[in-house]
């Protein structure tokens, strides 16, 4: 019997999430592990009139490319995928994987020439959605290796996932648009503020975004969704801070993560886990030292780490930063081939102020 929460889901990313409308083309990308959602979500954007294509990986692919790829391989840019991103007016981006730690043998110097290698790809993609010519969404489909890497059962994880996009709910659009009403009380108090400051175990830390927009997350850009970001100002990052939830990237994982900042720039990195794989990713370019993103989590819904920062980034009562490429839209300037989110999680205590006043204690929102 086919899961009816599978239907909802594309229903709800192609409807709400992406808006898709007659003659749009787009794109749907994602591992053939998450055919059911490819498939469904076909069905949804062909009966709204869309033109569709796919960009279906196999769970082998990278981990052979990296295996045999040579360096003039590893830092080519494909014109055919500049062409598509002039193109697509709508990006689905299906996050589910069979096995995340398939690049963990790969040299990390030859992840950062790839990544450097797509930075034209990439940027242009983000201007393109910051000008709002081309909406895009990453959306997360139950896959064995996630449910492994959050030490579930596929049926444990597959219930997480879907509660976590409130698709367990007969009308996830009218739930998501209940949680964007409540988040744009926040936005509209924190775009008056300039200063902030964290203070935690291990974290005596400062940032400025005044001037600065913050973002809305119910469900636009992620699936599942629930933050407010924005984009710091460059040279304002001061201090010491602690991040205290594991940071993935590439399938690494990375712990015990501690920085220091001076004039917006990351000086000191260190780690407890995979501290050379972290600095080489953060010399990839002039911009990976600095912060592209600032953000605070509001989904009380997750409550557990899943070492997936589609997930963890959104926990109720945390604040994540990300190094590297910042979101225009939020007007930023800040350029980089790496966007690496890292988590700090106040519940287990620790205080947010915004101009002087605590938002955020011991992970219990306030404003």
């Amino acid at each position: 019997m086919a899961d009816v929460r599978v239907e909802r889901l594309a229903g709800l990313v192609v409807n709400y999430s992406l808006g898709v409308r007659k003659n749009d083309l787009m794109m749907i990308a994602g591992e053939s592990s998450g055919e059911p959602l490819i498939r469904e979500a076909m069905r949804a954007a062909l009966e709204r009139g869309a033109n569709i294509m796919t960009q279906i990986a196999f769970p082998w692919q990278d981990e052979l490319f990296f295996k045999l790829a040579a360096d003039h391989q590893l830092e080519y840019v494909n014109p055919v995928q500049k062409f598509q991103i002039e193109q697509i007016t709508r990006f689905l981006g299906i996050v589910c994987t069979t096995n995340s730690k398939r690049l963990t043998r790969v040299a990390p110097e030859k992840t950062a020439k790839t990544s450097k290698a797509r930075y034209e790809i990439n940027d242009r993609f983000m201007q393109r959605a910051a000008a709002k010519e081309l909406t895009w969404c990453g959306v997360a489909f139950p896959g064995s290796g996630d449910a492994q890497d959050a030490e579930m059962g596929i049926e444990a994880w597959e219930n997480f996932v879907f509660e976590a996009c409130l698709c367990d709910k007969p009308n996830p659009v009218k739930a998501w648009k209940e949680v964007g009403a409540r988040q744009e009380e926040m936005v509209k108090y924190l775009n008056k503020a300039k200063s902030f400051r964290i203070e935690a175990d291990g974290t005596d830390f400062k940032v400025e975004a005044g001037g600065r927009k913050w973002i809305n997350c119910d469900g636009k850009y992620n699936m599942p969704d629930s933050e407010v970001f924005t984009a710091p100002i460059e040279d304002s990052a001061e201090g010491r801070i602690r991040f205290n939830v594991p940071a993935v990237h590439a399938g690494r994982e990375v712990s015990g993560v501690e920085v220091t900042f001076k004039k917006g720039k990351a000086v000191k990195a260190k780690a407890a886990k995979a501290e050379d794989y972290m600095n080489e990713m953060l010399n990839m370019d002039k911009g990976a030292r600095y912060l592209g993103e600032f953000a605070i989590g509001t989904n009380f819904g997750i409550k557990d780490y899943t070492k997936k920062i589609l997930f963890d980034e959104k926990i109720g009562g945390s604040i994540h930063m990300a190094f590297g490429r910042c979101y225009e839209e939020c007007g930023g300037t800040n350029k980089s081939a790496l966007h690496w989110d890292m988590i700090l999680d106040l519940r287990k205590g620790g205080t947010l102020i915004a101009d002087g006043k605590k938002i955020v204690v011991d992970g219990v929102i306030k404003i």
